[in-house]
C-alpha cells in the first residue's frame, strides 16, 4: 500500500513541475531517470515534453525507451514506429525496434528492422547480435552462429553477444563451447547474473546439479535479493533430496519476501515429497492465491490425488495444462485418473492429444489401449 502511495505521490510531484520547465529539460531530465532504472517517472516527462511539442521526436523515442524498460512492449511498439514515420532517416529506431521484437517473441521483425540497418552498417554488433538472436529463435542455428560471430570479431568485448553465442552452442549440445564463453564473461563481469544462470542451466543439464547449486548459491551471496536464484537453488536440492536445505530456503524467502508466492510453492512442494500432502495443499493454495503457476497446479494435483481427491486432481492438472498446452506428464496423468473413474471417451481424446504433441509410446500406448479394451475396440 504505502509503495502505491508513494508512486503516486511521485508522479503528482513530477507532473507539477513540469509545466515551468522547457521540452527540453524534461527530456534531459526523463533520461537520468531512464538511467537511473525508473521508467515510469521517465515516462511522465517524456509525455509532458510530448504535450508542449507533438513532434519533438527525440522525446518520443525515448518514451518508447521507457516503456520498453517498463516491459509495455505494445506501447513501446507503436511509439518507435510513429518516430519512423515522423523521421524515416533516422536508422537507430530500427535498431531498438529489433531489440524490442526479440522481447516480443517475433523474431521475423527483429531480423527485418535489423536487416534494414545493417544496410547503412553492415558491421554493426549491435544490429548482428539481433540477427543472430532472431536465427537462434528461428532455429536457424548455422546463420545464428555466422552474424554473433561476426558482432564478435566488429566487438570481441560485446558481452550480449558472447551470451547469445553461448546459448547457439548450448542448443547445439556444444557444453564446452558455452562454458568457454560464459567463463570469459563472468572473469570480466564478476556480476553478470545472465551468465551465471546460462552456465548453471549447462551444468544442471550436463548432471552436475551440485555445481548447479553452487553457482546459484555464488549469486545469491552477491544478490541477496535475487528470488530467483534462491528459487532454483531449492528446487535442484528438492530434486536431489535434500529436502532440508531446500526447506531452509524456502523458509528464507517466506521470511525475507513475505507476499511472493515462491517461498510458499517451495515449501508446499516439499511438503508433497515427505508425503504431508494436506500441508503441501495449503501451501500451494496460498501460493496460488498470488500468482497462477504450472507447477504450484500441478504439484497441487498432485497431492489431491495422494488424497484420494481425484475431482480436485483433475482440476488442478487441467488449470496446468491450460497454461501449458505441451506439459506432457500432467495430460498423462490425467489420463490415469480418468481411467481410475472409467471415464474412457475422455481417456482417448487427452492421450491421443498428448501423443500429437510428444509421443511417449508405451505410456501413452499402453493408456490408449486400455481406454480402446474398455470399450471393447
Amino acid at each position: 500500500m504505502f509503495k502505491k502511495v508513494f508512486v503516486i505521490l511521485l508522479v503528482f510531484l513530477l507532473s507539477a513541475g513540469c509545466h515551468s520547465k522547457t521540452k527540453e529539460e524534461l527530456l534531459k531530465d526523463g533520461v537520468d531517470l531512464l538511467n537511473k532504472d525508473n521508467p515510469g517517472g521517465a515516462t511522465v516527462l517524456f509525455r509532458n515534453a510530448l504535450e508542449k511539442d507533438q513532434n519533438f521526436f527525440e522525446a518520443r523515442f525515448q518514451l518508447a525507451r521507457a516503456y520498453t524498460a517498463a516491459k509495455k512492449y505494445e506501447q513501446a511498439e507503436k511509439e518507435f514506429l510513429k518516430v519512423s514515420a515522423q523521421s524515416p532517416s533516422r536508422m537507430d529506431v530500427h535498431v531498438e525496434l529489433g531489440k524490442l521484437y526479440i522481447l516480443m517473441q517475433k523474431p521475423d521483425k527483429a531480423i527485418a528492422e535489423a536487416e534494414q540497418y545493417l544496410q547503412s552498417k553492415p558491421d554493426d554488433p549491435e544490429a548482428l547480435v539481433i540477427t543472430g538472436k532472431g536465427f537462434a529463435m528461428q532455429g536457424k542455428i548455422p546463420e545464428a552462429e555466422a552474424n554473433l560471430k561476426k558482432a564478435l570479431s566488429a566487438d570481441p568485448d560485446r558481452i550480449a553477444a558472447k551470451l547469445a553465442l553461448a546459448d547457439v552452442y548450448e542448443s547445439k549440445g556444444d557444453h564446452q563451447g558455452a562454458r568457454a564463453l560464459l567463463n570469459d564473461v563472468i572473469n570480466k563481469d564478476k556480476k553478470n547474473v545472465p551468465a551465471y544462470f546460462m552456465l548453471a542451466a549447462i551444468e544442471e543439464a550436463s548432471g552436475n546439479p551440485g555445481d548447479a547449486v553452487k553457482i546459484y548459491q555464488t549469486v545469491a551471496e552477491m544478490h541477496p535479493d535475487n528470488i530467483t536464484a534462491l528459487y532454483k537453488m531449492a528446487m535442484l536440492n528438492i530434486r536431489g533430496g535434500k529436502l532440508k536445505d531446500a526447506e531452509q530456503t524456502a523458509n528464507n524467502i517466506v521470511k525475507k519476501f513475505p507476499k511472493r508466492p515462491e517461498g510458499h510453492r517451495l515449501i508446499g512442494i516439499i511438503y508433497y515429497y515427505e508425503k504431508k500432502y494436506a500441508d503441501a495443499v495449503t501451501e500451494l493454495e496460498a501460493s496460488l492465491r498470488t500468482q497462477p503457476n504450472v507447477g504450484a497446479f500441478y504439484f497441487l494435483g498432485l497431492s489431491h490425488l495422494s488424497l484420494g481427491e481425484l475431482e480436485q486432481a483433475l482440476s488442478q492438472l487441467q488449470k496446468a495444462v491450460d497454461i501449458q498446452p505441451s506439459f506432457i506428464d500432467a495430460r498423462l496423468l490425467i489420463a490415469r485418473i480418468l481411467l481410475k473413474q472409467k471415464r474412457t471417451v475422455d481417456i482417448i481424446a487427452v492421450v491421443q492429444r498428448a501423443m500429437r504433441l510428444d509421443e511417449r509410446g508405451a505410456i501413452a500406448d499402453d493408456l490408449l489401449g486400455g481406454a480402446y479394451m474398455g470399450l471393447g475396440m
